[in-house]
């Protein structure tokens, strides 16, 4: 026997060990050779979770790829919806509809539900190519755009996660008096020192965290988005990964 270190092996193990380093070595020139695997779709991923659509042949239940063209994306205050809508647009070459936008005017006076859905109806009309809208106005858009697009993006984060999200944003907004929605809007002081939901996001998000999930659960289990591919995603690092998905196979 030969002595490596201090470890005494036996030629029978030294037989197992160059074994299991051929085995590394054929691995590594077989990855070197193919390439690194192409991306999962969100299908792949378990991403969406729609099923197939009635006529299409296959088996019941059978998960199905499209060209997506028209997004809605929705979570609760805090989620990164509107980051989120942005970067889909930008990737995929679409335009960006802020439902925000829509709802506020200057001086957080509110369009009323008639001229919110006029202008949702002509951004959508206006964006030929395509949408991604944000925001949680499914209510006051009577479903609109919800009718008429192929995909739902639900973010589910934990609570804790929008929480900080929204501490942080808030702050930020009202320090730096930034001006929200592209309107003459900024984030009002109320929201540090009134206790009502109504008058303070913070407090709304922490409220309403629950009657949101629902709401989004009950949506899925109703049939209401029964002719959308629903994304869920759960954690910042699924929406890194599903932007990473849509710059580089536009999600089909």
């Amino acid at each position: 026997m030969e002595k490596y270190g201090k470890e005494s092996l036996s030629a029978g193990q030294w037989i197992v060990r160059f074994l299991a380093l051929a085995r590394i070595s054929v691995k590594l020139r077989t990855s070197a050779m193919v390439g690194p695997a192409p991306p999962m779709s969100p299908r792949e991923r378990g991403w969406a979770s729609s099923p197939r659509p009635p006529g299409q042949g296959g088996a019941p239940g059978k998960r199905y790829c499209r060209t997506v063209r028209r997004i809605t994306v929705v979570g609760c205050p805090g989620s990164g919806k509107t980051t989120l809508a942005g970067r889909l647009a930008d990737v995929l070459g679409v335009t960006h509809i802020e439902l925000d936008h829509l709802h506020w005017r200057p001086g957080w006076t509110e369009a009323s539900p008639e001229e919110f859905r006029a202008d949702l109806e002509a951004a959508m009309a206006d964006a030929s190519a395509g949408w991604v809208t944000c925001g949680n106005y499914a209510t006051r858009s009577e479903g609109r755009h919800i009718a008429v697009a192929d995909t739902v993006v639900w973010l589910d984060f934990p609570r804790h996660t929008i929480m900080r999200r929204v501490v942080w944003r808030t702050l930020r907004r009202a320090v730096r008096r930034e001006e929200l929605f592209g309107r003459d809007v900024r984030e009002p002081l109320t929201n540090f020192y009134r206790w009502s939901p109504e008058k303070n996001i913070i407090r709304w998000a922490w409220v309403h965290y629950p009657r949101y999930r629902a709401g989004y659960e009950e949506a899925i289990a109703a049939g209401s988005w029964a002719h959308l591919d629903v994304c869920h995603l759960r954690s910042p690092r699924e929406v890194r990964e599903f932007v990473g998905q849509a710059a580089t196979t536009g999600l089909a």
